[in-house]
């Protein structure tokens, strides 16, 4: 499939070629690799339980970069990511809130958005610091889908991104099925990360707000509605 091919062919063979070359590599993963049944931060060492195909790619392309190069490999492992533009659950809000339509969102899966402004920052420092084996890497806090769209509308009409908009209303995830099932709980634990770095990330509604704070205004000709 192409999913695999992505997630677990192609960093093999970048792994291969990193070896090769006596070059480090990077590859990024995700909370989907776990199954979600949880009830405190998950840590780098819990065991991996996909739920979907695209976690088990997932989960084959971490294993196929770490056992190819070792100490050269640094996986970092992130969630509920987000950033200024393209396609991602902000834009996706935004653009249904910024048409007057109420939007229903699903409150029990948790986890922690992240900024990918976070995300980029801690791979550049993890790198300097010679980080290798496996991280996680989120902004700070917890959130369903459900709080992280009502923050969204609240932050976005706040800086004038959206105008007063329909409310946002909490469903089950058995209201809304999807093509590959998603962690009911997939908050990482991030302590080994920050003992490392030297620092903590921002709390999850900080980066929103430092984020929408860049998103084209209500009326711009570069809106992303």
């Amino acid at each position: 499939s192409i999913a695999r091919e992505v997630n677990s062919v192609a960093p093999g063979i970048l792994a291969e070629v990193c070896k090769a070359r006596n070059a480090r590599m990077v590859h990024v993963s995700t909370d989907c690799v776990f199954d979600g049944r949880h009830s405190s931060p998950i840590a780098t060492s819990e065991k991996r339980r996909p739920m979907s195909v695209y976690g088990q790619t997932k989960m084959d392309g971490e294993d196929a970069v770490l056992s190819t190069l070792g100490s050269g490999a640094m996986v970092v492992r992130t969630a509920w990511l987000y950033a200024t533009g393209g396609r991602n659950f902000i834009a996706t809000m935004l653009r249904i809130l910024g048409a007057g339509r109420t939007v229903k969102v699903v409150a029990d899966q948790i986890g922690t958005p992240t900024w990918a402004l976070t995300l980029a920052g801690s791979i550049v420092d993890l790198v300097d610091k010679d980080g290798e084996g496996v991280f996680h890497v989120t902004d700070a806090g917890v959130a369903s889908w459900y709080d992280f769209a009502v923050a969204i509308r609240e932050i976005a009409m706040t800086r004038g991104v959206i105008d007063d908009s329909p409310s946002v209303e909490p469903i089950r995830t058995s209201e809304y099925p999807t093509p590959a099932a998603r962690p009911p709980y997939s908050v990482l634990d991030t302590s080994g990360t920050s003992e490392v770095l030297g620092y903590k990330s921002s709390h999850w509604r900080e980066s929103l707000d430092r984020c929408l704070s860049g998103w084209p205004k209500h009326g711009s000709r570069s809106s992303n509605r």
